[in-house]
C-alpha cells in the first residue's frame, strides 16, 4: 500500500473512533435526560406537567433509536471497521413506557 493510501485508512479509522466515542457519548447524555423525564412524569401532580414529561421521553427515545442506528450508518459508509454494538438500545424501555402510557 502506498504512504498516501495507508494515511487515509488510517485517518478514515481514526474517524470512526470519534464518532463511535461521540455517539456513546450522546447516547449517555440521553439516558441522563430520559432518566429525569421519567422522574418528572412519575412525580408530577399536575396532568400537564405529565403529558409534557411524556412528550420529553418520547422524543427522547426517538433520538436515542436514531443514535443507535448512526453508527451502522457511518460505518457503511466509511467501510471501517464495525462500531455502535456497544449503545444500549431503547427498545426494552420504549416497549415498556408505551403500554403504561399515551403520548400526546
Amino acid at each position: 500500500m502506498m504512504p498516501a493510501a495507508e494515511d487515509r485508512a488510517r485517518g478514515a479509522a481514526g474517524d470512526a473512533d470519534d464518532l463511535g466515542l461521540l455517539f456513546h457519548r450522546l447516547n449517555n447524555q440521553l439516558g441522563i435526560i430520559l432518566a429525569n423525564a421519567e422522574l418528572l412524569e412519575a412525580k408530577s401532580a399536575d396532568e400537564m406537567a405529565r403529558a409534557r414529561a411524556a412528550q420529553v421521553i418520547a422524543s427522547v427515545l426517538d433520538a436515542m433509536e436514531t443514535v443507535t442506528k448512526s453508527p451502522a450508518t457511518v460505518n457503511h459508509l466509511t467501510a471501517s471497521r464495525p462500531f455502535g454494538a456497544e449503545f444500549h438500545t431503547p427498545a426494552h424501555r420504549r416497549t415498556k413506557l408505551t403500554a403504561s402510557r399515551t403520548v400526546i
